[in-house]
Parts: structure tokens; sequence; C-alpha cells
């Protein structure tokens, strides 16, 4: 999934060829127009034509791109003049589909609809270029960072994905990236995209930690991680912070009755080179359905200590473990209740076996801890229902 490709030459002048690498660009996105219908609305696996034609489209932009970018381009710093070069060059940012088959079924088309835009980044001398296509179900994308050295462009970073075997190869869906302080404050990139279907608004979201070339080192990749997310309500949004990043968008909740999504607050501390998830949630209740989706080796760092018995507890709504029988408990929230303890809150759980849990949880600044999960509520938790749930309809 991930472009593991280093760029050892990345920082090496160019050998300029542009004219022939646009003119393989318009060959590939001919090849892939070609591709048929597919009978089935709801395709898994890409056509052959596809998964040959939809890498090597990636590879043919960057290559154009990067060849545009350090000849014709060399002394142009104007980012309207760069995105406007680039767009006329690869006859690119149409308001109306380049290919016939367009006018057939458009979400299953390859290789049309392509796009490129270039923007300031956020780190002086830097831009990003983002070239971006329709992919079967969805849009991929290829990112490319430029840096301003000695009146010319060198490309410093190239990250795209490897393969296209189905929808959910592309990286799509949502793109974003972003700077990230590193180890001594060294800048890295950040970039997170999900995964596009053809079906389900469910999916899975990769966030991938890069740092850049340099004249002395290739693009190296860092860190990975990847979660789930719930396509289609909310925007999502990537910002750095003093000490990582965070990344916001839908999460499903385990309540997929009364709550079914919710905004996830992915915080990642990355100065120690690590995406290391953090304990950050909007409120105690998304904090609570956070605490049960991550693995225990996460879970546990977010609870008080000793944790052994959370680990019970977390054991059992843990679908990654036990056997491929295993029942998890379907949830329904109650009550989100303040306690008589500052910042201390309980979160009550309706289970699908005719049972009851309370969780227990503390709201630190900036981030919450879990203090419990009992099966009786505490007696100093007695404050109204923050969280009330919406009468059905």
């Amino acid at each position: 999934m991930l472009n593991l490709l280093v760029l050892a030459s990345a920082l090496i002048a160019p050998v300029c060829d542009t004219a022939n690498l646009v003119q393989h660009v318009q060959t590939v996105r001919t090849s892939l127009f070609s591709i048929q219908e597919s009978p089935d609305d709801l395709p898994i696996d890409a056509p052959p034509l596809a998964q040959r034609g939809v890498p090597e489209l990636r590879t043919a932009l960057s290559t154009a791109i990067t060849s545009y970018m350090q000849c014709e381009a060399a002394a142009t710093t104007d980012l309207e003049s760069l995105q406007s070069g680039l767009a006329k060059l690869l006859n690119a940012n149409h308001p109306e589909s380049a290919a016939e088959q367009q006018r057939g079924y458009p979400d299953h088309t390859y290789g049309d609809d392509l796009k490129i835009s270039v923007q300031a980044f956020r780190s002086k001398g830097n831009i990003a270029v983002d070239a971006n296509f329709s992919t079967g179900c969805g849009q991929d994308h290829v990112l490319l960072l430029f840096n301003r050295q000695s009146d010319h462009w060198f490309r410093t970073l190239d990250w795209h994905s490897e393969k296209y075997t189905k929808p959910s190869d592309a990286f799509g869906d949502f793109f974003l990236y972003t700077t990230a302080p590193g180890v001594d404050g060294a800048e890295l990139i950040a970039v997170a995209h999900g995964h596009p279907w053809c079906t389900s608004r469910f999916s899975f979201f990769d966030l991938d930690l890069l740092r850049p070339a340099t004249h002395q080192s290739p693009q190296h990749f860092i860190a990975h991680t990847s979660d789930s997310y719930s396509r289609g309500d909310t925007a999502p949004t990537l910002k750095p912070f003093t000490e990582g990043i965070t990344l916001r968008l839908d999460s499903s909740s385990r309540d997929l009755d009364g709550v079914f999504t919710y905004i996830g607050v992915f915080r990642y501390k990355t100065t120690s080179n690590t995406l290391d998830r953090q304990p950050v949630a909007n409120n105690a209740r998304d904090f609570v359905d956070s605490w049960l989706d991550e693995p225990w080796a996460v879970a546990e760092r977010w609870s008080i200590e000793p944790a052994t018995n959370l680990h019970v507890v977390h054991d059992r709504f843990d679908y990654s473990t036990g056997s491929k029988d295993k029942q998890v408990p379907i949830i329904s929230y109650g009550p989100v209740r303040a306690c008589s303890e500052p910042n201390k809150y309980q979160v009550g759980m309706s289970l699908d076996d005719n049972s009851y849990l309370y969780a227990q949880v503390r709201q630190n600044t900036g981030s919450f801890t879990m203090l419990a999960i009992t099966s009786k509520p505490e007696s100093s938790c007695t404050g109204p229902n923050l969280m009330p749930k919406p009468p059905k309809q």
C-alpha cells in the first residue's frame, strides 16, 4: 500500500525531457480511457488494464511534473503561474470530463478528471504539487514537494501508492498533508488519506510520517498508522501542534443506533519520530468509544495504573482477540453525568445482553484517563445528563 521508493537522486540536477514525458502521460491516460464500463455496479477488483495503467500514470505524472518544475519552470516562483503552466502542459483542470467514457458511468472511469494543485507549503521556500485523477470509484493522488535552492526547484518528496488492484489501493477519498515536528526540531511531513470504496461509507485511513530528501540523504519513511473512519459527513482536517499532528474526522461509534458517528480526534506525538496516539477526545463519551477501539497496548497507557480489571473489560469488547465466534456486546450509551470530584465523569453503557456498565473517566488538561468500568454506578456521579440523545423519529 505504501510507496517506499527512495529518491537517491532527488536533489541532483535533472535530465530535461519534458515533452516526451508529457506525451507518455497522455498515452497512459488514453489507454485508461479505453477501459469499458464494468458490468458490475459495485466492482471489487480493478480491471487488468487499470491495475497496470494506474501505477504507470502515477509515475508518469511524477516524472513529467518534476522535469517541468526543474527545467522549463526553474526560474518561476509565482504559484498561479506554476499551476496554470502545469495544467496547460498536462491538459488538466478542466471543468468537464476529457474522457468519452464519462458519458456512460462516471464512477468507473480511470485516469480522467486530472487536477493539478500548487500550494505554498508551511515552511519557507517549499511548495506542494498535488496531482489527482479518477480511479474507478474514487480519486487517487500523487504528492510532490519542491524546495527553492539557488534559483531552481528541487524535488524533495514523491509520495503515492505503489499498487492498484482494487479501489481502496488509491490514496483518495480525502488527502491531506502538513509539516510535523521530529527529533531535535527536524521538520517532517505527515500525509493522511482515506481509501475509496464503491459501497460502504465505512473505510480506513492511513497516516504516514516522512522525512523529505536533502543533498545528503533520500526521502525516508519514518512511521505509519491506520485506523477506521466513517466517510461523508465531516470534512477531515490535519493540523500540526507543538509536539505533533491532529487528524479530525468521523469515527464510527459502538452505539450504531443512538450515536452512529462522532468526531474522532486522532492526535499523535511525532517528536520521537513515531506516531504515538494521545488520549484526546471531544468529550467523555467519545473518549470511551476511542478507548474501546484502540488495542490494549494503547488503551492501557490511557488508563489509571494498575489497569488489570480494565484489561478484562477491554478484552470483552475487543474484536481482535478470542475466537472467530466471539460475541462482542453491542453498546447503547446512556447518560453522561458529572461526578462530585472535579473533572470526573461517568458514562452509562447499556449492553444487548441486558446488562449495564458504567465507565468513569477523568478529564485532564488536553487529555482523558480511564479510571474504572463497573457494573454499578458511583454514588458520587449524580449530575444531570450532559449528553441526552435526541428522541427517535
